[in-house]
Formats: C-alpha cells, structure tokens, sequence
C-alpha cells in the first residue's frame, strides 16, 4: 500500500475548501444580493441636473 504524501492530501483538502466557499458565496449572492438591489434602486436614482432625461426602471 503506498502512502500519499501529506503536499497531496493538504492540496485535495485546500482545493475543497476553496470550491466549497466559492459554492456557498455564489448561491448567497444568487438569493439575497438581487432582491435587495432591485429594493434599493428606485429610492438610489435621482433625476440628472441640465436637460431633462426620463428614467427607466427595469423590473
């Protein structure tokens, strides 16, 4: 039986991690950081100063 070396097993445990985390950031920005964007922009946009510009929101 051959023993894998401990560069190995620390490289499988650091890459899971950064999976892992990447994962779980991903899928928090996916459910909250959308909804709270689209609650905030309409209150965030103000009219341009100078010529007069319509806003559009897109919803």
């Amino acid at each position: 039986m051959k023993k894998k070396s401990i560069t190995f097993k620390l490289f499988i445990v650091t890459a899971l991690f950064f999976i892992l985390f990447t994962s779980i950031t991903m899928l928090l920005q996916t459910l909250f950081i959308e909804k709270f964007y689209f609650d905030k922009k309409p209150k965030i946009l103000k009219p341009i100063s100078g010529p007069s510009l319509p806003l559009i929101l897109i919803q």
